[in-house]
């Protein structure tokens, strides 16, 4: 059978990603809406569009580490922003725009990695003002769209936006399949579509369409939402799991901040513990990522509890083991 191929994807799938935005209280023309490889084809997409040597890019301190990377291989020079698990501090970059030219700013408003933190109302207002006025790329990463514990879903970038906002934004579909289904979404602000298609063009004509086909069935279903909901629910509970678990045996000087968004929460330490904090960790049978892990310069002292995919027993007792780790720590220090 003979196909068209566009690369910004197939027109039905495009259509139901258009509509599943509006759930979210989000809207894209179909024109602006391109399916992608993975996330981190977008960001290169992104970079090598909206990004020239000596760039100021601004990212969170702690964040997806290859975003930054993909921006400094595209020559960026990179600032970071402090988080904390009230948001962001964008004193920084409110600062950088009164003397500086800032190219763009990568944000992970709801759910950011490793944190699981959000930015407030505030904050997210304040960068989709600043993008308008100022006229900077603003990148949204979406990453655990769909995957949200409080009762509505949490406000986007893209649906605060004015079609004239400088704003990309991209959604993972992996979640919804399997890690390896390397298929998202990414919508252009209107003024970069024709110049952003030729760039998709170049980089692999169209993404793969049977793989595009598959999304395009599971869209089609009624179920959908109804499954999404049942896993919201189990990842609810198992949150809560982690919870209860982080104050039965963590030592009181650790705080942990649960998340509104995605499958991970962080745990705040008096210190920094580093990597000497995860081979401790791995002698004592349970993988877990340090503060160090996921920092660009300073780090925001603690580690990162993955709760989604485990159990609350297994959970429990890994939390535990932790917290073994950490009292021995912390009676040598």
């Amino acid at each position: 059978m003979e196909e068209s191929f566009d690369p910004f994807g197939i027109p039905e799938l495009r259509s139901r990603l258009q509509g599943w935005l509006t759930l979210y209280g989000a809207y894209s023309r179909l024109e602006q809406l391109c399916v992608v490889s993975g996330t981190q084809q977008a960001l290169q997409l992104i970079a090598s569009l909206e990004v020239t040597q000596d760039s100021i890019v601004f990212v969170p301190e702690m964040c997806y580490l290859a975003a930054a990377e993909i921006f400094r291989d595209h020559g960026a020079h990179i600032r970071t922003l402090s988080i904390g698990s009230d948001g962001i501090d964008l004193r920084p970059l409110e600062q950088a725009l009164k003397s500086k030219r800032v190219s763009l700013v990568y944000t992970m408003p709801n759910g950011l990695y490793p944190t699981g933190w959000s930015y407030s109302i505030d904050q997210k207002q304040k960068l989709v003002e600043w993008s308008q006025t100022y006229q900077f790329t603003l990148v949204e990463d979406d990453y655990y769209a769909g995957f949200y514990y409080p009762e509505k879903p949490p406000v986007s970038l893209l649906s605060l936006a004015k079609p004239t906002t400088p704003l990309y934004y991209l959604a993972s579909f992996s979640h919804l399949t399997h890690p390896s289904f390397r298929l998202g979404m990414m919508v252009c602000p209107n003024e970069a579509v024709q110049k952003m298609e030729r760039k998709k063009f170049l980089a692999d004509s169209h993404t793969s369409t049977l793989n595009q086909h598959f999304l395009l069935k599971l869209f089609e279903s009624e179920s959908l939402e109804d499954s999404l909901s049942l896993k919201r629910a189990v990842y609810r509970q198992r949150r809560t799991d982690a919870l209860v678990s982080c104050a039965r045996w963590l030592p009181t000087a650790c705080t942990y901040h649960p998340s509104d968004c995605g499958f991970s929460s962080w745990v705040t330490t008096p210190q920094k513990l580093g990597f000497s904090f995860f081979y401790a960790c791995l002698e004592a049978g349970v993988l877990v990522m340090p503060d160090e892990a996921f920092s660009l310069t300073d780090t925001h002292a603690g580690f990162q509890i993955n709760f989604a995919g485990i159990e609350a027993q297994y959970l429990d007792e890994g939390i535990r083991r932790i917290a073994r780790v950490l009292h021995h720590l912390y009676r040598h220090r």
